[in-house]
């Protein structure tokens, strides 16, 4: 993907396996500020996302509203 998405929550402009993101954080793991894979593959999947980039299977779970 050359760019990300202008607008991510709707206009999506790839997809990633589960597999190529836990490629990637391993890779990245000395760079990232995290010591487990667990937690750069959840860094990378909420760039990904930021991006408009979704992950199949989802690996990020969406925000719940509080009921106040």
């Amino acid at each position: 993907v050359e760019k990300g998405s202008k607008d991510p929550k709707t206009e999506k402009v790839g997809k990633v396996t589960i597999d190529q993101v836990r490629a990637i954080a391993t890779e990245k793991l000395p760079d990232l500020n995290c010591s487990s894979i667990e937690s750069a593959i959840r860094i990378i999947a909420g760039t990904a996302a930021n991006m408009g980039i979704d992950i199949d299977p989802p690996v990020l779970e969406p925000k719940k509203k509080a009921v106040l």
